[in-house]
């Protein structure tokens, strides 16, 4: 199923150079961030922004294609790359609504960078459903492909946000000590 998947990407040479350029820039986003958590603990928030709107917008696709994908038209995919946009916008804005209550500083910069990662990733969500309908292959086959590289583009943000909540409660926990 994956290989019928990839060699019906794989039809469209222009498209596959688009897709690989940018699957390439998303690993390079993650291995820097890597890099900089060996080094310190601050990495670019608006990278994790851009990662977390992309990985919100896969996985959001990838669960909209076996609802929505009944008729395999321009619509549909525009549709279901739509719920993806969408659902980034959604995060980004629940996020920034919560560092506003005071658990970090809300900044329109992350905001757009969540967004932005969103409408790289629903792009790619169309480009791919695209290409398999006008290959007359089943879009719904690449929801799981989907899901996993949205499942894999959130390891950083989640590995940032558990190093920053132990070190909240470690911050607690010496603050308690001394009386606090």
């Amino acid at each position: 199923m994956t290989v019928k998947l990839i060699m019906a990407i794989l039809g469209k040479k222009k498209r596959i150079v688009i897709i690989l350029v940018i699957l390439q820039f998303t690993t390079a986003i993650q291995s820097e961030e890597a890099g900089l958590a060996e080094k310190s603990s601050e990495i670019p928030d608006s990278h994790l922004h851009f990662l977390a709107g992309m990985s919100v917008a896969f996985l959001s696709s990838a669960l909209a294609i076996p609802i929505v994908a009944n008729e395999h038209d321009v619509y549909t995919e525009l549709l279901i790359s739509g719920i993806g946009v969408s659902s980034s916008v959604l995060a980004g804005a629940l996020k920034e609504l919560i560092d506003q209550t005071g658990f970090g500083n809300p900044e329109w910069r992350d905001f757009f960078s969540t967004v932005f990662g969103g409408l790289v990733a629903s792009s790619l969500v169309f480009i791919i459903s695209r290409s398999l309908t006008e290959q007359k292959n089943e879009p719904t086959g690449c929801s799981l492909l989907l899901g996993g590289y949205g499942v894999v583009l959130m390891i950083p943000v989640i590995q940032v946000m558990v190093k920053q909540r132990g070190s909240v409660k470690n911050n607690h926990l010496s603050l308690k000590s001394y009386g606090y």
